[in-house]
C-alpha cells in the first residue's frame, strides 16, 4: 500500500471563524481529511486561537501585530521539516513565502483565488509568486479570467474549485415563530433577508439598493419586513438611508448573527436578496439555496455563477431599482415565473446537484490526487 501524500494547508483561520475564505478553508480541509482520501493533512493557521486537530499549528496565540511574522516562521519551519508533497494556500497573501520555499526546497504549492484580493493584485511579490505556483484554484470562472488576464498565464494553470456550504446545517424547515417574535415581525409578514459585512469597503454588496427597493414596494402598499444581518462601519449610513426612505420601522438590523442562529434567518426569509457586484463567488447564496430560499444576486462577478446564471436564482442589476423591486414583489407575492421559486424543496434539490458538498468533495479528491502526482 502506497504511503499517504502529505499536504500542508495554510489558511487565515477555520476554528470559530467568520467569512467566506474561512468557511472555504474549513471545507477544503474536511474534504482532504475525509475517510476515503489518501492524504495526510497538516493545517497551519494565522488567526485560530488553538487548533482542533493534533498536529495542526497556529499563530493565533500571538498578539495580532506579530501574527504574520509568527505564521511565516511556523509554516516555513514545518514545511522544511515535513517536506510535504504539496502546500495549499487558501489565501494568496501567503504566496511569497510558499514561492520562496519552492525555490529553496522544490516544494510545490497551489493557491486558492477568491475575489477582490485576486482581481487587483497590486503587490509585485504576490504577482511573481502566483506565476511561480504549481497551479491556481479560482472559486469562479470570473476570478480565473481576471487573474489570467493580469498575469498572462495559460488556462492550463487554472483549476476551478468552487465553494459549497454545509447541507446538514442549511436545510429545509418551517418559518421559526420564535425568531419572528424576537425581531418583532408579525408571523404573516413577508420577509426579505440580506446579510454581509456592513463595512464602507464592502458597499459593492449593494444593500442600499435592497433598502430603496423595499421602500418603493412599501410605498406601493405592500406589507413586508427587511432583515439585514451583519455589522460594520457602514451600518449607520444604511440605517440613515432606511430613515430617509421612511421605512425605518420595517427594517431590522440584527447585528452580527451567531453561526448557530443563521439557519433560522434563511428559514424566516421569503427571499434572500444581495445584488452584489463584487463577489468572487458568495457562499451566502448557497446557504440560502440549500435552505430552499429564493435568491436574488448581482448580475456581474462571481455571484452570477452562484445562481448558475439564472438557473437557480435571479441575477439582477442593482442600479435598476425598478427591476429589483419588480422581482422582489413577485417573489413575496408567490407569483414569480422562475421555475424553482414556488417550491423550496426544488430549490434545495437543484442547488445540491450543482454545488452540494458531495460534488465538491469528489472534485477535491480527484484534483489533489492529480496535483500530488505531477
Amino acid at each position: 500500500m502506497s504511503p499517504r501524500k502529505c499536504i500542508h494547508v495554510w489558511a487565515p483561520g477555520v476554528v470559530g471563524s467568520e467569512g467566506g475564505i474561512q468557511a472555504y478553508s474549513e471545507g477544503i480541509v474536511n474534504d482532504l481529511r475525509s475517510a476515503d482520501t489518501k492524504f495526510q493533512v497538516r493545517l497551519v493557521t494565522r488567526n485560530d486561537r488553538s487548533p482542533k486537530v493534533k498536529g495542526d499549528q497556529s499563530a493565533g496565540w500571538l498578539p495580532r501585530r506579530l501574527r504574520a511574522i509568527g505564521f511565516a516562521l511556523i509554516a516555513s519551519t514545518l514545511a522544511w521539516k515535513d517536506r510535504p508533497d504539496l502546500i495549499l494556500l487558501t489565501h494568496l497573501h501567503f504566496s511569497p513565502i510558499a514561492s520562496l520555499l519552492k525555490t529553496l526546497f522544490g516544494i510545490p504549492f497551489v493557491v486558492t483565488l477568491h475575489g477582490g484580493e485576486a482581481w487587483k493584485l497590486r503587490s509585485q511579490s504576490e504577482r511573481r509568486a502566483l506565476k511561480n505556483a504549481t497551479a491556481l484554484l479560482p472559486v469562479s470562472q470570473f476570478t480565473a479570467e481576471q487573474v489570467q488576464q493580469k498575469l498572462s498565464l495559460p488556462p492550463t494553470r487554472f483549476h476551478l474549485l468552487r465553494n459549497t456550504a454545509d447541507d446538514q446545517r442549511f436545510h429545509l424547515a418551517p418559518k421559526p415563530k420564535h425568531l419572528s417574535r424576537q425581531l418583532g415581525i408579525s408571523a404573516n409578514t413577508p420577509v426579505i433577508f440580506c446579510m454581509g459585512r456592513l463595512e464602507s469597503n464592502h458597499r459593492y454588496k449593494r444593500m442600499d439598493s435592497v433598502i430603496s427597493a423595499a421602500a418603493s414596494l412599501i410605498r406601493e402598499g405592500l406589507t413586508l419586513a427587511l432583515v439585514i444581518g451583519g455589522d460594520g462601519d457602514d451600518r449607520e449610513r444604511l440605517k440613515a438611508l432606511a430613515e430617509s426612505e421612511g421605512i425605518a420601522d420595517q427594517v431590522y438590523f440584527t447585528g452580527k448573527i451567531p453561526p448557530e442562529q443563521l439557519p433560522d434567518y434563511y428559514h424566516l426569509a421569503d427571499v434572500f436578496a444581495l445584488p452584489s457586484t463584487g463577489e468572487g463567488f458568495g457562499i451566502v447564496y448557497l446557504e440560502a439555496l440549500f435552505s430552499g430560499c429564493p435568491v436574488i444576486a448581482g448580475n456581474c462577478g462571481g455571484a452570477m455563477e452562484a445562481v448558475d446564471h439564472g438557473k437557480l436564482g435571479l441575477a439582477v442589476d442593482p442600479d435598476h431599482l425598478v427591476d429589483l423591486s419588480y422581482h422582489l414583489r413577485l417573489i413575496l407575492e408567490n407569483r414569480h415565473p422562475h421555475p424553482l421559486f414556488k417550491h423550496r424543496e426544488t430549490i434545495r434539490e437543484e442547488s445540491l446537484k450543482r454545488f452540494g458538498p458531495r460534488i465538491r468533495r469528489e472534485l477535491v479528491h480527484t484534483l489533489f490526487e492529480q496535483l500530488t502526482h505531477e
